[in-house]
């Protein structure tokens, strides 16, 4: 039983370390839903930096007007979809959007009256940064917490596994003791009928 165990327990140790499709599932929509809404940011970020090259400063000052109109329409309306399903999860889109919706806010006032150009662009360096540790922490923490969950129930039966081969031992160890008491009890009945026999000869 012990060498069966030795050859079944790696391979179910190996099986549960697979994350399933559901897992996966949840991880790639992560990664989609991260990279929506980076790409979203960045297609925001090249209008703005387009426009500001082509426009003139008070045609640009209303362009930006309306962007930023945009910007929050959409931070208003993916928080109002967090709160009416309850979820954490688009929650923390919304004010991810919104932080970057801050930064547009402030783009008349660094491009303009601080020439600061890389402004935005380095608001959305700072984006991809942050989304691409997010994917890889959103990752490690599912398929942590999914192998702490199944490495438990390897762990039982493993613990059942060796409560069952000490139950076998301490069985085996008791058969080998009733089979040793009764060939001691054999032996003492053999004595007794050879000094049985050595008496009756005697007697004769």
């Amino acid at each position: 039983m012990e060498t069966e165990n030795q050859i079944n327990l790696p391979d179910i140790m190996k099986d549960r370390k697979k994350l399933p499709e559901e897992i996966k599932q949840k991880i790639m929509n992560g990664v989609f839903f991260n990279c929506l809404l980076f790409m979203i940011m960045m297609a925001i970020t090249i209008v703005i930096n387009m426009s500001f090259d082509k426009l003139y400063i008070k045609d640009f000052d209303s362009y930006i007007d309306m962007i930023q109109v945009f910007c929050g329409i959409i931070s208003v309306f993916v928080l109002e979809v967090a709160y009416r399903k309850d979820s954490g999860k688009i929650g923390i889109y919304g004010i991810e959007f919104l932080i970057y919706s801050i930064f547009v806010l402030f783009v008349p006032y660094m491009y303009i009256s601080k020439s600061n150009i890389g402004f935005l662009k380095y608001a959305i360096i700072g984006f991809a940064i942050y989304y691409i540790a997010k994917s890889v922490g959103e990752f490690l923490y599912m398929r942590h917490s999914y192998l702490k969950e199944n490495m438990s129930d390897v762990n039982e039966i493993v613990k059942r596994e060796k409560e069952s081969y000490i139950d076998e031992e301490s069985t085996k160890t008791l058969k080998e003791q009733k089979l040793e008491n009764e060939k001691k009890q054999k032996i003492k009945e053999e004595k007794g009928k050879k000094k049985a026999l050595k008496k009756s000869g005697g007697s004769k």
